[in-house]
């Protein structure tokens, strides 16, 4: 599957009449900004959405249809959506919270448009749901979440608890043991990144998805699953992977500028072909599957 058929499936909603009516009901709620511009920043974020569509499913290996899944942070719908138009049992799970408000609006509106059945779309934290048996996933995953929740702890043994007993968790996120924030791109204070904001300008720190970051490392959820006695596998090569992907992402590259130009550098020297072999725990983003033992 490429980008173009994700887009095509978004056609419903990458429409102007579309995008203009969302656009207007926003704005009517935050008067900070024109429809217009809603607008216009409403479409960039469908067709990022596409692409990162795209990269999730490539980390990830379905399971049968009939299996139940949770997508945690679904941020638009778009994947959710993309994934039930095919067959798939699938639940979306959005918090849209501090620094993502404007994705719960989006969120409903583009799930309702495409289809997606009301009842799969919950809006709240993932600790705030219940773990009983009726509600076990066969599949959790995430993608870019898990650094944004108020408790990492909390967050991931809920959802081990939510899993079937066969079932597999599945998440990409920042590593920040590597002293980088790509939300940003901006580099870290190494072993103290919450004190980088007495370095930055008013403009990040006080930004509502500076005050998300929980500055999640490989050590703290290897940590976690041993107590929750899961088994924990992180995937190799990702730190490369990542670099790679700034030559086929323009929106990614441009929010990760510096990092480019240094990847093209290496790239040209031969150096590139290193970050394969940097332990994965070491290295950032970090993708690491999670099962029941």
């Amino acid at each position: 599957m490429d980008k173009q058929e994700i887009l095509n499936f978004l056609r419903p909603v990458l429409r102007v009449e579309f995008l203009n009516g969302v656009a207007k009901e926003m704005q009517a709620i935050n008067k900070t900004a024109t429809s217009e511009f809603i607008a216009a920043e409403l479409q960039q974020m469908l067709k990022q959405a596409a692409h990162d569509a795209v990269y999730t499913l490539s980390i990830l290996k379905l399971p049968p249809i009939g299996c139940k899944i949770l997508e945690v942070g679904a941020g638009t719908g778009v994947l959710g959506a993309y994934l039930h138009s095919k067959g798939w049992n699938i639940t979306m799970l959005e918090p849209a919270r501090i620094g993502f408000e404007a994705h719960a609006h989006l969120f409903k509106r583009v799930a309702s448009e495409l289809g997606f059945p009301a009842d799969r779309l919950l809006l709240c934290r993932i600790e705030d749901m219940e773990a009983d048996e009726g509600q076990r996933f066969g599949m959790i995953f995430s993608n870019n979440v898990l650094e944004h929740v108020d408790d990492v702890k909390e967050c991931l043994t809920q959802m081990h608890a939510m899993l079937s007993d066969s079932g597999k968790m599945v998440h990409n996120c920042p590593n920040y043991l590597v002293p980088y924030e790509p939300h940003f791109g901006l580099p870290l204070l190494p072993g103290a990144p919450a004190m980088t904001k007495y370095l930055l300008p008013r403009g990040i720190k006080e930004s509502g998805l500076w005050k998300s970051l929980n500055f999640i490392t490989a050590r703290r959820v290897s940590a976690i699953a041993e107590e929750c006695g899961a088994r924990l596998e992180f995937q190799n090569a990702v730190f490369y992977d990542a670099l790679s992907r700034l030559e086929d992402d323009p929106e990614y590259a441009r929010r990760h500028h510096i990092i480019h130009k240094l990847t093209r550098a290496l790239n040209f020297i031969g150096l590139l072909q290193v970050f394969k072999i940097i332990p994965a725990k070491m290295a950032t983003p970090m993708i690491f599957t999670w099962s029941k033992a």
